[in-house]
C-alpha cells in the first residue's frame, strides 16, 4: 500500500500544494480524509497506540512540559503516556516491515526519492504538550485520532539547518542553546515561539505540513495518535561533492592518500603541491560532465549484494534476446531490455556487496547514457524486489 500526495493535501491537490506550499515553504493543514485513515488502519501496528508500541525494537522518546525530553524502552512507554508525556517514535520503517513502502509514492511525486524518507509517530493523552522547537526535516503529520492545536511561526534566525533544535532543560535548569549558531543570522537564538504564530486545529484524518525549520509547539486537545512522513537527506553541497568524489575515486590517482602539504621535506611538499594542482584540474573537468541525476543520487548510502538464491547466475542469449538466468530465484529466465544487457554483464560477476560509489565508476557509461542514474537505481530496486538482489543497510 502506498499513500499519494493527493491523499495528504485533500482537497487542495498536487499542483497547488507544490507551488503554494512545498516550494514556498508555507505550512498547510488539509481537510479530514477518512479514506486516508482507513488505509493506514489496515496496518496492524496503526490500529492502536498499544499495537504500535508492542512492535517497537528501539527506545521511545518522551516529550513533556518545560522542555523535558528523555528516552525509555518500549515496554515502559505506555505508562509514561498515561502520566501525560508525549510518545515520540522514530524510524518505524526500519522496525516494522509493512511500513516501509508507505511513503514511496509521495517521495516519487516530490522528486525526493533520494532523501531519507522516514515514518514516525506521536502519541499523547489530552492536555499533553510538545514544547516549542524546530526541525531540520520536512514533516507531514497524519492525525489518525484526536484533535491537536498547532502553533507555528517562520524561523527568522536560521534557514535550512542541518540539525533540529529542541530547547531542553539541563540538570542545572538552564535551557540548552542551538549548536548551529554559526549558521544563524543571529547566534542568539531564543528558545521561544516567535510572536504572531499561526494557529491550526487538526482533526482526525487531517494532515499537517510543517516546512523545514519552522518553529512549532503542539497541544493535544484530546487523546491523539499521529503518523508522520518525514523527509531529510542529502544537501546540494553534499550531493555535488559526493558525486564528484564517486567519479574521482574511479581514477587511481584520486584514491591516493592525501598528505605531504605540511611535510618537512621540500621534495615531499613539492610533490603534494603538484598532486593537488593535478587533482583540481581533474575535478574541474569532471564537474562539468556531472549530470543532475548523478548529483541527485550523490551520497546514496544503499548497498546491494546478490542473494544466495541467485548465487548460480548467468546471462544467456535466447531466441527472444538476452536474459538473466538464476534457477534458485525463478525457473523462468528474466528477459532483459537491450540497454540493460551491458549493465548486467558488469554486475553478474560481482561477488561482494556493491555501493553507489562503485556503480558510479563501474556503470558510468550507463549512468550517462540511456539508462541514467535514477534508471539504474530503479533497476537495482526491481531486481531486489524480484529476489535477485538484497539491499543492505548503508555504511
Amino acid at each position: 500500500m502506498a499513500i499519494a500526495l493527493d491523499d495528504l493535501v485533500h482537497p487542495l491537490g498536487y499542483e497547488r500544494f507544490v507551488t503554494e506550499h512545498w516550494m514556498a515553504e508555507v505550512p498547510f493543514l488539509s481537510d479530514p480524509n477518512p479514506k486516508l485513515v482507513a488505509a493506514l488502519r489496515e496496518i496492524e501496528a496503526f490500529q492502536s497506540p498499544e499495537a504500535l508500541v508492542s512492535r517497537l525494537t528501539r527506545n521511545v522518546g518522551l516529550l513533556g512540559p518545560k522542555h523535558f525530553r528523555a528516552d525509555v524502552p518500549p515496554h515502559h512507554a505506555i505508562n509514561f503516556m498515561k502520566q501525560g508525556y508525549v510518545l515520540y517514535m522514530t524510524e518505524l520503517e526500519e522496525q516494522i516491515p509493512e511500513v516501509r513502502m508507505l511513503s514511496n509514492e509521495v517521495a516519487s511525486q516530490l522528486g525526493a526519492t533520494n532523501l531519507g524518507l522516514g515514518v514516525e509517530s506521536f502519541i499523547a493523552v489530552a492536555g499533553s504538550v510538545s514544547t516549542v522547537h524546530f526541525d531540520y526535516d520536512i514533516n507531514f503529520q497524519i492525525l489518525l485520532e484526536g484533535e491537536k492545536r498547532w502553533h507555528v511561526a517562520p524561523n527568522q534566525q536560521i534557514r535550512n539547518p542541518l540539525q533540529s533544535y529542541h530547547p531542553t532543560q539541563q540538570n542545572n535548569y538552564a535551557i540548552n542553546t542551538c549548536i548551529e549558531e554559526a549558521y544563524a543570522r543571529d547566534p542568539a537564538i531564543k528558545p521561544e515561539l516567535p510572536a504572531g504564530a499561526r494557529v491550526y486545529e487538526a482533526r482526525p484524518g487531517s494532515t499537517m505540513f510543517v516546512p523545514r525549520a519552522w518553529w512549532h509547539e503542539v497541544e493535544s486537545l484530546t487523546a491523539c495518535f499521529g503518523v508522520n512522513f518525514i523527509m531529510k537527506g542529502s544537501t546540494w553541497a553534499l550531493g555535488l561533492t559526493q558525486a564528484l568524489c564517486d567519479v574521482l575515486h574511479g581514477d587511481e590517482a584520486g584514491r591516493e592518500w592525501c598528505y605531504g602539504a605540511l611535510a618537512g621535506s621540500p621534495e615531499l611538499k613539492a610533490r603534494s603541491a603538484h598532486q593537488f594542482e593535478d587533482m583540481k584540474r581533474r575535478a574541474i573537468t569532471e564537474l562539468q560532465k556531472l549530470t543532475l541525476e548523478e548529483v541527485y543520487l550523490g551520497g546514496r548510502n544503499g548497498r546491494f549484494v546478490w542473494t544466495p538464491e541467485a548465487s548460480e547466475r548467468s546471462l544467456v542469449e535466447t531466441a527472444d534476446g538476452w536474459a538473466l538466468v538464476a534457477p534458485g530465484v525463478s525457473e523462468e529466465p528474466l528477459g532483459l531490455d537491450g540497454v540493460l544487457v551491458g549493465l548486467l554483464a558488469k554486475l553478474v560477476p560481482l561477488h561482494h556487496p556493491f555501493a553507489w560509489e562503485h556503480l558510479a565508476v563501474l556503470a558510468r557509461d550507463e549512468i550517462r547514457g540511456p539508462i541514467g542514474a535514477v534508471g539504474l537505481w530503479n533497476v537495482l530496486a526491481d531486481l531486489a524486489e524480484a529476489g535477485y538482489l538484497q539491499r543492505l543497510p548503508g555504511r
